[in-house]
């Protein structure tokens, strides 16, 4: 979501709903340590708690030394100016106020699991919920603890989502053959570490679904493999020709050699043999 900013809209305090009027600028760090300047948004009812104890910035995001004491004195918990982005996250991530989950017995799972069920919310920029949603999620023991504390991702999901994490690097791949993606491709194919049944599934599923470019990938990977041998070398013209032996038609890997190696002349020579200048 993009805010536009330059074009203000108005905010209200969210206790006596009064329009807030800018007095001065402010200067605060956000959730990434970055510094910003934004307007200074104060309420203007005398007869408001928040009246000359409290701020807001250009979000709708509320600051006081006084909060905590404010909590427990009026059982407010929800600050975000109206009619700011800063309200409709205060609904939507924190559920500042509203049920975040229902645990539910661990009987149901006989005692494997701990299930229980999320709520999540939609709300509009006035703080009103627009929609409810809920998701049955679990919790699972940690080895050598009572306590049901470590969320619960099942086989099934876990493989698809591996599968569709190799299809966003398989496209990469196929779009631009880069050094780091190769090499990522490659271990998809031959990492054995993980004994999970999951992922043993898996790699034999992309190894039957993909087995037309693992011959492909290991040459790319070899080439890259012996050309880092030579990254601070000069090359040879008999290392120049090993190379090409292992990747020959790879335009891509051409061109890294050219751009490390300091025989430009041995390359030059392949390219004009070749003829693929047209091609570059």
């Amino acid at each position: 979501m993009i805010l536009n900013l330059n074009k203000k809209e108005n905010l209200y305090c969210p206790i006596c709903k009064e329009k807030l009027i800018i007095d001065g600028t402010i200067r605060y760090i956000d959730c990434c340590n970055t510094t910003n300047i934004s307007d200074k948004y104060i309420c203007k009812n005398n007869k408001c708690y928040l009246y000359n104890n409290s701020y807001w910035n250009d979000y709708g995001d509320y600051f006081s030394l006084n909060h905590i004491s404010f909590e427990k004195k009026f059982g407010h918990t929800k600050y975000a100016a109206l009619n700011s982005f800063a309200k409709k996250i205060e609904i939507e991530i924190y559920k500042k106020g509203l049920k975040d989950k229902t645990y539910l017995s661990p009987l149901l799972t006989l005692l494997w699991l701990k299930p229980y069920i999320e709520h999540n919310y939609k709300a509009d920029k006035w703080g009103n919920i627009l929609k409810k949603t809920y998701k049955l999620k679990f919790l699972k023991k940690q080895k050598d603890s009572k306590e049901y504390n470590i969320y619960y991702i099942s086989g099934i999901k876990m493989f698809f989502f591996s599968l569709k994490q190799f299809k966003i690097k398989y496209k990469k791949y196929l779009n631009n053959k880069t050094e780091n993606i190769i090499y990522e491709i490659y271990n998809e194919f031959n990492d054995n570490w993980d004994k999970r049944n999951y992922k043993k599934l898996y790699k034999k599923y992309i190894k039957i679904r993909y087995f037309h470019i693992i011959n492909n990938i290991k040459k790319e990977y070899n080439f890259y493999k012996k050309l880092n041998k030579y990254r601070y070398k000069k090359i040879t013209e008999n290392d120049f020709n090993e190379l090409l032996k292992i990747c020959p038609n790879n335009i891509n890997l051409i061109y890294k050699l050219k751009n490390i190696s300091a025989s430009g002349k041995i390359l030059d020579n392949f390219i004009r043999k070749e003829k693929l200048l047209a091609i570059l």
